[in-house]
């Protein structure tokens, strides 16, 4: 018997994409990936769960110089997450997408 092997080409454009945008952030703003894993960092540690879109506006507001592309963002998240500092809690509607269910992250912190 034969095994077929399952290849998610969705999840792989997707993680190119996220690395792609991220590479653009740095290359403008030397140092921007850094600084924003930071700022989830301390968002985690006096919000117990919240959305991504939640740290962005939050970060925004605070006058921090954007990315050239959001979807750099992904990245930060996903560093925070391995980071330790965020983890995957379920999913609530994102005012961004139009109620369309996001990834809900709860502090670790």
């Amino acid at each position: 018997m034969t095994q077929q092997i399952i290849i998610d080409f969705t999840a792989a454009r997707r993680d190119a994409g996220i690395q792609r945008a991220a590479d653009h952030a740095e290359r403008e703003a030397p140092g921007w990936g850094e600084g924003a894993v930071a700022f989830v960092q301390w968002y985690a540690r006096h919000n117990r769960e919240f959305l991504a879109e939640d740290v962005i506006e939050s970060y925004s507001r605070c006058g921090l110089p954007e990315p050239p592309d959001g979807r750099a963002w992904g990245a930060v998240i996903r560093r925070a997450a391995k980071l330790g500092a965020i983890q995957k809690a379920g999913y609530r509607p994102a005012r961004s997408s139009n109620l369309s269910p996001k990834v809900l992250w709860r502090s670790l912190a």
